[in-house]
């Protein structure tokens, strides 16, 4: 059994990549995967409306069944899939779960799921689970805190880690078989925050839901804006009215959301119900599918 050798790259929203081949090492040759075009890899880069198309996820899913299968020779390897699927964050996870059903990447793999609801104890008990009963070769985790705490674990048992995590970099430092398959908060603000200087924003309205990745897209944009206002609600509450009449008339030039499943379409809804014409922006939460659905055409 030939050991996985994970492409030379820590971060696959690097934009380095640019025109360059992916490949994976495989009994000293290399495998290619796909040439990625220039377009592909700012998809990958910039984040906005066209970030995850279907061709990151096919690339994505690529490098492990190529990589994995190289190193089971003829077995079909089984690929642990941990996020959350129900509950407060459950959308994300089943986003997760249908962009690898769509990807399809024809059999060559099979995709075992467990719920973690994005906790900490959860996906160790969980992860340990699919490494020690399904017998994983691989694990893709969709959130920064399960990243975390798997990561020594999956590091020790040599089981390759594919993490939609945007936050800290413990996870990724000094760990030849981990890979971020998102950009990094510090990109991601960067370009959020470039984009509010632009427009002439400097007092914003910001509202979260208690989360490590939430915590810290609000946190970096108040350190960026230091006249803004973050909000944090533990709890969905039924109503954020009082909260964005706040806003409106507190003197606020716009109001950022990154909120749970469905939330973010809401306080879009509830703005619109009372005509306030801030502009809203938001982290990645904001495009997902439930929350157009609950924005009911507020977005």
């Amino acid at each position: 059994m030939g050991r996985v050798s994970i492409p030379p790259f820590k971060d696959v929203a690097d934009c380095t990549w640019r025109d360059r081949v992916l490949a994976v090492r495989c009994g000293g040759r290399n495998v290619l995967l796909q040439r990625l075009s220039r377009i592909n890899v700012l998809s990958m880069c910039i984040p906005g409306p066209r970030v995850r198309g279907p061709s990151l996820w096919l690339t994505v899913l690529g490098i492990m069944v190529v990589a994995i299968s190289c190193q089971l020779a003829s077995a079909q390897p089984k690929i642990g899939v941990l996020a959350s699927y129900t509950g407060e964050w459950g959308a994300y996870g089943q986003a997760y779960r249908h962009g690898i059903e769509m990807a399809d990447v024809g059999g060559t793999a099979t995709f075992v799921y467990e719920d973690d609801g994005f906790l900490p104890a959860k996906s160790v008990s969980a992860f340990r689970k699919l490494v020690d009963i399904d017998k994983i070769s691989a694990v893709l985790v969709g959130d920064t805190v399960t990243a975390q705490a798997i990561a020594p674990i999956a590091l020790k048992r040599k089981i390759p880690l594919f993490a939609w995590a945007s936050g800290d970099d413990r996870a990724f430092i000094n760990n030849p078989d981990a890979v971020r398959l998102w950009s990094t908060n510090a990109a991601d603000l960067s370009f959020v925050s470039s984009e509010i200087k632009r427009r002439g924003y400097k007092k914003l309205a910001l509202f979260t839901s208690t989360h490590t990745y939430t915590g810290m897209w609000a946190q970096g944009i108040v350190e960026r804006f230091p006249g803004s206002e973050w909000q944090d609600f533990s709890t969905a509450p039924e109503s954020f009215q009082a909260n964005l009449l706040k806003a409106k008339n507190g003197g606020f030039d716009a109001i950022g959301v990154c909120l749970s499943s469905g939330l973010n379409g809401r306080v879009a809804k509830q703005m619109r119900e009372l005509r306030i014409t801030l502009p809203l922006f938001g982290c990645n939460f904001l495009e997902a599918s439930v929350d157009i659905q609950s924005a009911a055409g507020a977005l």
